[in-house]
């Protein structure tokens, strides 16, 4: 397997970026290097270090791949946006 750098966005949510190391037919993910990027409409972006980080496949909602160059010429902390309301799969 590659190195791959991705980034996730949660059903609830959530975004972390890091290295894609191992994945599952269940969509569980094992990220390397991850940081969490919390973005708020009222605060600057913050950025917190996870480590070696375990996704429950359940939880993923998206996945793709991180274009180094566009990521790093924007400003996170300029970035603000409306979350959205958490998926929850109807039964």
């Amino acid at each position: 397997m590659s190195v791959e750098n991705v980034a996730i966005i949660t059903t609830d949510g959530r975004y972390f970026v890091g290295v894609l190391k191992g994945y599952d037919q269940s969509t569980n993910l094992i990220l390397a290097d991850t940081t969490e990027r919390i973005i708020s409409p009222d605060e600057p972006a913050e950025t917190i270090q996870l480590g070696l980080y375990l996704l429950r496949g359940e939880s993923v909602a998206v996945c793709g791949l991180i274009d180094h160059e566009i990521d790093q010429k924007i400003d996170w902390n300029s970035v603000s946006v409306t979350p959205f309301n958490p998926y929850s799969p109807s039964n």
